[in-house]
């Protein structure tokens, strides 16, 4: 599904979450990396101490394997939507550099390292690990990039 698509399909969302998302988009084209919004459904809630449901999507994960969760606001309706993102690498000088055969689930970003676990919209989920070492000049700035926006969407991608 195309970021477009996803825009007019939920179009009633806030203006300011899209504008992150946009942003986003625009800045991680600068590097060479290719992404788009995706919808996941998630499955798991808690009941945070304000007495809110939540929903938990799993984006971040320790390299000991520790699970971090960055929670989103239920909808109302079912079992809730959570954003996503899936990212593509186009590593124009090292196209080989990066392994895109393991499968995982949803999208994972290790604590002081890169490694990306996207799921695609209706595709096997492709595993793409960036670290420092492993990419020359300018790509060596991808996971600090989309480091710097999940955080940032911890706050933006709370439903109020």
């Amino acid at each position: 599904m195309e970021y477009s698509e996803i825009r007019d399909r939920f179009k009633e969302y806030s203006d300011r979450r899209w504008d992150f998302w946009y942003q986003m988009k625009l800045e991680i084209a600068q590097l060479h990396v290719e992404y788009e919004a995706s919808l996941k459904l998630a499955d798991r809630f808690y009941r945070d101490a304000n007495g809110k449901d939540r929903l938990y999507t799993y984006i971040a994960q320790a390299k000991d394997g520790l699970t971090a969760e960055v929670p989103t606001q239920a909808l109302e309706t079912g079992p809730g939507l959570a954003l996503s993102f899936v990212v593509v690498t186009a590593l124009e000088e090292r196209p080989n550099a990066l392994p895109k055969t393991e499968v995982g689930v949803a999208l994972t970003l290790s604590k002081d390292a890169g490694k990306y676990v996207v799921e695609f919209d209706g595709k096997d989920p492709v595993v793409v690990t960036v670290t420092a070492a492993d990419v020359p000049g300018k790509y060596a700035e991808v996971a600090e990039v989309i480091k710097r926006f999940i955080l940032k969407s911890c706050d933006l991608a709370v439903f109020d």
